[in-house]
């Protein structure tokens, strides 16, 4: 799949796949919260004939890629696509406004789309990454991580490979800028014994909590993307209300959003991302505290 035909996509039901559900519309006109900066009351208006956007608090528009672009809180076209490749025919219909030879639309489909079979991590170079640029054990990650193949325009390749509730992957490797997705975007969760929540940005920082030996059995949410911080409330309101939650997100702009978003919305909220105060994640810190013990600082 190319830029046009996503952006030939219908925009609602990809939207629907990152959340994002309208509050009201008329005709072909609908309307929604623009979660990605924390709106008030619905300023985003999508034409779903057209296919195009219009953020009336930011005075931004676009297409349907420049849209996941934002959600997803990213720069670059290649992942907004990439994550369109990853959606399934029963979550998106192609070509929403143009009929297409129904043949023909498999067929690109089929070319273009990410391809992938599921295993345990096997390849080296999976297992190099995630001991030497992720600074995690083989113990920590080997329950909770498989092994990807995918195949698109550029070639072949491997991924580590996380899962989330509704069956989609998170999905990363050395060559990957930011992660990547395949399937429907939504949180991971884990019911602990711990009458305690703890919430993540990312799987690498879950996974670099129980590196350190901090996780002792407490329930676990991982966002997968802050884009998805409103399911995570949801999931917390109904699996754990009223439960004292620790949240570890980002060092950026788009984490501080997250934490406060979380803090306005459910009661008893810990940010414990001043632990990394100097660093942008838990991953990070992790990391550096791998090098600090080897160079015997």
């Amino acid at each position: 799949m190319n830029c046009k035909e996503a952006n030939q996509l219908d925009i609602v039901k990809v939207l629907a796949t990152l959340d994002y559900h309208p509050v009201s519309h008329s005709g072909s006109e609908y309307q929604y919260l623009a979660h990605y900066r924390n709106d008030k009351k619905p300023s985003l208006s999508v034409n779903r004939a057209k296919g195009l956007w219009y953020d009336h608090g930011s005075q931004e528009r676009g297409t349907l890629l420049d849209l996941v672009i934002k959600i997803l809180n990213t720069n670059e076209v290649a992942d907004a696509l990439n994550y369109c490749n990853g959606l399934t025919d029963d979550e998106i219909s192609f070509s929403f406004r143009k009929p297409i030879n129904k043949g023909l639309q498999k067929e690109k489909i089929k070319a273009y789309s990410i391809l992938k079979s599921i295993k345990p991590i096997e390849d080296n170079s999976l297992i190099n990454y995630l001991r030497n640029a992720r600074g995690l054990s083989e113990a920590t990650w080997r329950p909770y991580l498989e092994e990807i193949t995918y195949q698109n325009t550029h070639g072949r390749f491997f991924a580590i490979g996380f899962k989330n509730d509704s069956g989609g992957y998170v999905i990363r490797n050395g060559l990957m800028s930011s992660p990547h997705f395949l399937g429907k975007a939504d949180i991971t969760t884990f019911k602990g014994a711990v009458n305690q929540l703890i919430m993540f940005e990312g799987f690498m920082d879950f996974l670099s909590y129980i590196e350190l030996k901090k996780w002792k059995a407490e329930n676990i949410i991982i966002l997968n993307s802050t884009a998805l911080i409103n399911s995570g409330i949801k999931k917390a309101k109904d699996m754990f209300p009223g439960i004292k939650i620790k949240s570890f997100f980002d060092n950026d702009e788009a984490g501080r959003k997250a934490t406060q978003l979380l803090k306005s919305s459910v009661p008893n909220v810990s940010d414990c991302s001043n632990e990394y105060s100097n660093h942008n994640d838990l991953n990070d810190y992790t990391i550096y505290l791998n090098k600090k013990l080897n160079r015997g600082l």
